[in-house]
């Protein structure tokens, strides 16, 4: 009989045993990000994405996985992560989703950090972030939006909006300095109003 249970648990396919991510699991991350404590958002983030399935294509997983990718890339800019490290961490992530935070978006011709805004590269429309640090010392990405179809950017400018997209490839600073770390690409692109729970 033991012999049984124990052969039906082992055939029981992992992603059966993967669950969801809540929303309250999801908040637990805010007070690492608000402290700007890299090493534990990324932590905690790491651990939370090791309970989904591998095909999980909620919206929190892939907040939480760029959550991942932001707080690696500020443990790069405090000497906590190599950038081999940080390298071989956001490899996981390409061809899977990601989901930003909301940044507000700012017309074309502004600049501004920790906003968005729709810039033209190759005369192709695309949408743009910089993140960085509280104090804008360290830009932690450069995230790079590729839309399948034209944006009306008057639709979005003034207000807090919200993008993702599937990590087409990304970039590290090949001088490997503390001053940007890395440039993603996300295609499949999508804009969302941000609308706080």
């Amino acid at each position: 009989m033991k012999k049984l249970l124990l052969l039906l648990l082992l055939s029981v396919p992992l992603n059966v045993l993967a669950q969801e991510i809540t929303y309250e699991e999801f908040r637990t991350l805010i007070p690492f990000l608000t402290k700007e404590d890299y090493k534990g958002a990324f932590e905690k983030s790491d651990a939370l994405l090791k309970k989904t399935a591998d095909n999980d294509d909620t919206d929190i997983k892939a907040q939480v996985s760029y959550i991942n990718i932001f707080a690696a890339a500020g443990m790069v800019t405090k000497d906590e992560m190599s950038y081999d490290d940080f390298e071989k961490n956001t490899n996981r992530f390409v061809g899977k989703r990601l989901k930003m935070s909301g940044h507000p978006c700012i017309e074309t011709t502004a600049t501004g950090m920790n906003s968005f805004q729709f810039t033209e590269e190759n005369g192709k429309q695309q949408g743009t972030t910089i993140s960085t640090n509280k104090a804008k010392t360290n830009i932690l990405l450069f995230e790079y939006y590729h839309f399948p179809e034209i944006q009306n950017p008057e639709d979005y400018v003034g207000k807090t909006v919200r993008c993702g997209g599937i990590l087409d490839r990304f970039e590290i600073s090949p001088t490997q300095s503390k001053i940007w770390i890395a440039r993603i690409h996300l295609t499949q692109a999508t804009i969302n109003f941000f609308v706080p729970r």
